[in-house]
């Protein structure tokens, strides 16, 4: 009843990192994938959530730019967009549907200090 309880831990970046950096914990839209935003190694770490809601280690995924923060998915769950906070860059990832990997498909530049990334949820257009 409104309680937390710790399933499993797992790091978020890559083994040989010795900084910290975690920015963001996102939840893909249809619940199976967890996303995390590392700002020191420039990545997001990918789980899987499986039924009992426990995470299982999918990949890091480099995001190309530069001190990666806010990121959000877009409301048909295809694409991961992160700011780079240190780049003013957007970073554009796509969304495998079968294993919720990330493949880089484009930036967008000369955006200032990018911390905060937001799809809007409203079905007007």
């Amino acid at each position: 009843t409104g309680g937390l309880t710790v399933l499993n831990t797992l790091p978020t970046v890559p083994a040989d990192w010795k900084g910290g950096g975690t920015a963001e914990i996102l939840a893909h839209p249809n619940g199976r994938w967890l996303y995390v935003s590392n700002r020191g190694p420039d990545s997001i770490g990918v789980f899987r959530i499986d039924d009992d809601g426990h995470l299982i280690a999918v990949e890091i995924a480099p995001t190309g730019v530069k001190e990666p923060r806010g990121m959000d998915i877009d409301p048909t769950g295809r694409w991961l967009v992160v700011g780079g906070q240190n780049s003013d860059e957007v970073a554009v990832l796509s969304i495998d549907s079968t294993n919720g990997t990330l493949k880089p498909s484009s930036k967008i530049g000369g955006i200032g200090k990018p911390v905060c990334v937001l799809f809007t949820r409203s079905q007007r257009h």
